[in-house]
């Protein structure tokens, strides 16, 4: 089951996170591949929360976040902040991947975007993406396998990745 939901925060909630990540201040990490090293692609990111807590104060601009989510326990939670695909092709998949090496029942992954552009996360099941708009959130089950296509038509992708237990997904959204 993948849930897609538009307007996933208040609209000031979800300006304020924006205008956090976005700010120069924002603490972001270089490293290479987006998802592992083998992508060989510099990416950006910074873990706000790993399997024991928070790892820095810009946690709190994701709380609203994970107040929506009723979940149980939080596992992580990043910031990701992506480059132009070098080679312009739209939806490229990087690398399909998941997020954690354990998959028991109610142990879900989302990602809400933060900007607007061509960039997608798509599904290696079925090849179904998920673009990338403002205040859209994906959630979906952990163990589906999942790739971030970088976007050809804005200078920054920006996306919020949570991976989180809860018993059930939050009401609304749209199946797919």
């Amino acid at each position: 089951m993948r849930r897609v939901y538009d307007n996933f925060l208040h609209t000031e909630d979800f300006n304020t996170l924006v205008e956090g990540i976005t700010d120069q201040s924002f603490p972001w990490h270089a490293r290479l591949g987006a998802a592992n090293a083998e992508d060989k692609e510099p990416a950006f990111s910074n873990v706000l929360w790993a399997e024991f807590g928070p790892t820095c104060q810009q946690i709190e601009l994701v709380m609203p976040i994970l107040k929506k989510l009723k979940l149980t326990c939080v596992v992580r939670v990043k910031a990701n902040l992506d480059l132009p695909n070098k080679n312009g092709k739209v939806l490229e998949p990087e690398s399909f991947h998941v997020d954690t090496t354990v998959h028991p029942p109610g142990l879900w992954t989302m990602v809400l975007y933060l900007n607007d552009c061509n960039g997608a996360t798509i599904f290696e099941k079925d090849m179904a993406p998920v673009r990338s708009k403002a205040n859209r959130a994906v959630i979906f089950p952990s163990h589906m396998r999942h790739s971030g296509c970088h976007q050809t038509d804005t200078p920054f992708r920006y996306v919020i990745n949570i991976n989180f237990v809860a018993e059930k997904v939050p009401e609304g959204g749209r199946e797919f």
